[in-house]
C-alpha cells in the first residue's frame, strides 16, 4: 500500500480511479538489517504513469533519512474492476446502486 498511495493524488476523472490494478513486477533490494524497534520512514514516488501502466519507486529508511534499509520498484497494470449487476464505480469505490423500480416496490411494502 505504501507504493500504491503515491498514485492517489494523481488519480481521478477516469484516470487510475481504482488504484488496485495488478502488480506486473516487484523488486525489493534489502541493503541493511532493521534493528528491532526502529521507527521507519517510507518515501515513494511515481516515476511513470500512463493510461495502463505505472512505475513506482520507494525507499525504506530511518526517520532522519540517513540510513536506507531497502529500495523497491513496482510496475503495475491498470485494470477496471469487474462490476456485478447493480454496482457502479464512484470516486474509486465500488458501490451498490438500487434500481428505481426496486426502490418504488420497497416503498409500497
Amino acid at each position: 500500500m505504501c507504493m500504491t498511495t503515491a498514485v492517489a493524488p494523481l488519480a481521478g476523472g477516469g484516470w487510475w480511479e481504482f488504484l488496485g490494478g495488478v502488480s506486473r513486477s516487484i523488486n525489493v533490494s534489502y541493503t541493511k538489517a532493521i534493528p528491532v524497534g526502529t521507527k521507519l520512514r517510507i518515501e515513494s514516488r511515481v516515476v511513470a504513469l500512463g493510461k495502463q501502466m505505472q512505475m513506482i519507486r520507494a525507499e525504506m529508511m530511518d526517520v532522519e533519512g540517513k540510513v536506507v534499509f531497502a529500495t523497491c520498484e513496482q510496475h503495475k497494470v491498470h485494470l477496471k474492476p469487474f462490476l456485478r449487476e447493480g454496482e457502479e464505480l464512484r470516486e474509486g469505490r465500488v458501490v451498490i446502486v438500487e434500481k428505481e423500480e426496486v426502490v418504488k416496490e420497497k416503498a409500497k411494502l
